[in-house]
């Protein structure tokens, strides 16, 4: 058996480099919570959905997202907001979890893309905003309560939902644009 040439060996895809492109595409793109931006309007929710929908079934779909999540959190927690922001963080990061999840049941159609942001967004303002009123004291602890709540939470949502869409649409049409400029990031090959 013969080895491949190293000029064919450079050609072969691999399965990290495709992967480790696809993490730093997720980590940049996280970085948008860093920047000045309208509350709820950064990458967060695209970020988890491209991670289910481009690393797939593997433990990276959802550590990168995970993990660009949590060093986010560090640096906006030291500079900006303080560690007392961080008392909200699970329902945060299993709404990220549960996005990741939703990506990997969409495929690249952008009809596809969009329900997979909507689906974000709705999970993501049905759980938090759930946690919000039951563990603070701002609404009554009442079905009247928890409407109000949600209803609070609405123009949020709205800036999410925008964001998760935009962010998932650019994020998968430079991938897309990435695959098409370097064979090597090209799944399967």
């Amino acid at each position: 058996m013969t080895q491949p040439s190293d000029s064919v060996r450079r050609e072969l895809p691999t399965k990290g480099v495709r992967q480790g492109a696809i993490a730093a595409l997720l980590f940049a793109a996280t970085a948008s919570r860093l920047i000045p931006h309208a509350p709820n309007f950064t990458a967060v929710p695209a970020v988890a959905l491209m991670g289910g929908l481009l690393l797939g079934r593997t433990w990276l779909a959802l550590f990168v997202p995970l993990i660009a999540m949590l060093l986010s959190d560090l640096a906006l927690g030291a500079a900006v907001y303080g560690f007392r922001a961080f008392h909200w963080i699970l329902p945060v990061y299993f709404s990220v979890a549960c996005t990741v999840g939703i990506g990997l049941f969409i495929n690249r159609r952008p009809l596809s893309v969009i329900s997979g942001a909507t689906a974000a967004t709705a999970t993501f303002f049905f759980l938090t905003n759930f946690f919000v009123w039951l563990g603070s004291s701002m609404y009554s602890a009442t079905f009247a309560g928890l409407m109000a709540c949600y209803g609070a939470a609405l123009p949020f949502a709205l800036n999410m939902w925008l964001s998760a869409v935009a962010f998932a649409l650019g994020l998968l049409a430079l991938w897309q644009f990435l695959e098409q400029r370097v064979p090597q990031l090209v799944a399967g090959r």
